[in-house]
């Protein structure tokens, strides 16, 4: 095949079209144009063009991914959805996760703790391990960064106290202090201890 047009896309001049025997072959990202050397007149095959496509969205996704990142603290499943939402195929996005993981911009386990850290005040470990789950952290991370706080008791007596701030202590606001304590991720034990505490020993209605 030999390339006959090499020509800057319009929207994105980061990324270039490239056109064989006078049909469009594929886009590629000027790095990877400058890179292969490729050039109008040149003899390519279309073992190499698949080889130079494929570095090419990987530093492209690369390059998405950074854009993600920079917007918010992510996990790798949240990046991993995010590009394959646009259309990047998997094989492109794992080495771009790889690459991810090598610079450091992706590591679940700084990242459990982190979060785990920024909402252990207003979430219960619970909660905090389902939304880890659903961000597709690993059991053992949320394990790791949860066992680095020594007590949600604290926690979770402050947003009980804040709940009960102007409301009088009758069995209705007891039971809605405990659907409010369950529904913020503090488990059954937690929670009748608090009401116990706050209620002078009343058992829940």
């Amino acid at each position: 095949m030999i390339i006959t047009d090499l020509k800057p896309q319009i929207k994105n001049p980061e990324r270039y079209n490239l056109y064989c025997d006078g049909i469009y072959y594929c886009s590629l990202m000027a790095e990877s144009v400058v890179r292969a050397k490729l050039n109008i007149g040149r003899e390519v095959t279309e073992e190499q063009l698949e080889a130079i496509l494929q570095e090419s969205e990987v530093a492209y996704g690369f390059e998405k991914a950074l854009n993600y990142l920079a917007r918010k603290r992510c996990s790798e499943k949240e990046v991993w959805d995010n590009l394959t939402g646009k259309g990047f195929e998997e094989s492109t996005v794992a080495a771009v996760i790889a690459k991810c993981r090598e610079y450091r911009y992706l590591d679940d386990a700084e990242y459990a703790r982190t979060y785990v850290q920024s909402y252990r005040r207003t979430k219960g470990e619970i909660r905090l391990r389902i939304e880890l789950r659903q961000k597709g952290v690993a059991d053992r991370l949320i394990d790791a960064a949860l066992e680095e706080v020594d007590d949600f008791g604290d926690s979770a007596l402050e947003q009980a106290e804040k709940y009960l701030r102007g409301r009088p202590r009758d069995a209705k606001t007891k039971a809605g202090l405990y659907r409010f304590l369950a529904s913020k991720g503090y488990p059954n034990d937690t929670v009748y201890g608090i009401i116990g505490r706050l209620f002078d020993g009343d058992e829940i209605d």
